[in-house]
């Protein structure tokens, strides 16, 4: 269910390659599988976390595929919002 979900918000949103569900359907193996986390708030989506599990010695790894740089989470962030009042312009 949220694969699909995040299928459609890949569609729209201006994604990292290595975030969009092509890239992580051709490199997931037999024994590799990804899944999403998706933040919705009134019915849309504002923020996703996208991530690889793979089974070795019987334990279940949480990983990153091969020739993937980056696996983070996307936050939408409301049109019009000035840089300052989101997290990425906030003083740490």
């Amino acid at each position: 269910m949220n694969k699909q979900k995040y299928t459609e918000f890949a569609k729209k949103e201006n994604l990292p390659i290595f975030m969009q569900p092509f890239w992580l359907d051709s490199l997931c193996e037999d024994e590799m599988e990804w899944d999403v986390i998706l933040y919705e708030k009134g019915g849309e989506i504002w923020g996703s976390f996208v991530y690889v599990m793979k089974k070795k010695y019987g334990f279940t790894l949480i990983t990153m595929p091969k020739v993937t740089q980056i696996l983070e989470p996307y936050i939408k962030y409301p049109k019009g919002q000035k840089y300052y009042k989101n997290s990425l312009g906030k003083k740490r």
